[in-house]
């Protein structure tokens, strides 16, 4: 019998062991997933058992970073920085959903973003070198920021040109979409995502700060030829 649970149709499996019936039933709505599992006897009480489904569980750690344009909330899993996000910015993480996260000052990757991005905004610019955990786009947004990565330093693009360059000439509005969705501001530089013909347009930290960001990369000097990529 299916049984719909967390958004999602699931068909609870069933295996008897003589007299004994053990059944799981999975829910929760995106990560970390569950399984119910009891075991039904006509000797025993129902035997409930809560854990973890086989999807990976990412423990997210976090700390707040005072930058010139406010506040910054920075995010990491144990793949990479997960997040950088202007306190007011849309799209940002939920309140409820921070309070969830572990405050980790000590977390070595939050430290070195915390060092390159102090670094960044007083203009000792080097390419940011850091891990990168994009997995909670869909594969189409990520591709998009793997794109913005490689927007270097000094140069703007069109939301088109991002569309080209995916090889999705057609897709520009969805292209405006996902550069809005990008959870790991400055570091994937939305920011220099220009409308046709060069328009200043949306950007979910606020169009002031969009401005200040390339106001201050007019004033940056690289100390290395080359453009992290990222990963």
């Amino acid at each position: 019998m299916a049984c719909i649970v967390g958004g999602a149709v699931r068909v609870p499996g069933s295996v008897a062991f003589g007299k004994f019936y053990r059944k799981s039933l999975h829910f929760g709505f995106g990560r970390p997933h569950f399984w119910l599992t009891w075991t039904l006897s006509p000797f025993a009480l129902p035997n409930i058992v809560l854990m973890p489904s086989s999807d990976t569980i990412h423990l997210t750690e976090t700390v707040t970073l005072d930058s010139p344009l406010g506040p910054l909330i920075l995010a990491a899993t144990e793949r990479g920085l997960s997040g950088v996000w202007f306190m007011d910015q849309r799209h940002a993480p939920s309140e409820a959903l921070r309070l969830s996260w572990h405050l980790n000052p000590n977390n070595a990757v939050l430290q070195s973003a915390t060092t390159q991005l102090l670094a960044y905004f007083s203009g000792r610019f080097r390419p940011f070198d850091l891990p990168l955990d994009l997995s909670a786009g869909t594969a189409f947004q990520q591709t998009v920021w793997q794109a913005l990565l490689r927007t270097p330093l000094g140069r703007t693009l069109s939301y088109g040109a991002i569309a080209q360059h995916i090889n999705k000439p057609s897709a520009s509005r969805a292209v405006g979409a996902a550069v809005g969705r990008n959870p790991i501001s400055i570091v994937v530089p939305c920011h220099r995502i220009l409308g046709a013909g060069g328009q200043m347009t949306g950007y979910a930290g606020g169009l002031w700060r969009k401005e200040a960001l390339l106001a201050l990369e007019g004033r940056l000097t690289p100390t290395s030829p080359s453009v992290s990529t990222g990963s």
